[in-house]
């Protein structure tokens, strides 16, 4: 998911909701896949920290499919 960053918005308070929570939690068990959220500010990501973890699951997955 892609969320745009407001001016009132703080990463240190951002926590998803029970709802996002329980979706992501039947997209990871229906798919085998993590969720990511990624945050933008004028068209550009603003946690880039997070390309590597979904980096590290694009592998961890393609690990998976070459071992079946």
């Amino acid at each position: 998911q892609i969320k745009p960053v407001t001016a009132q918005f703080s990463f240190s308070n951002y926590s998803p909701s029970e709802r996002m929570k329980a979706s992501f939690m039947e997209f990871e068990r229906k798919y085998g896949g993590k969720v990511f959220i990624i945050f933008s500010m004028d068209d550009k990501i603003t946690n880039e920290e997070i390309l590597l973890e979904i980096e590290k699951e694009i592998n961890r997955l393609r690990k998976n499919i070459n071992n079946q």
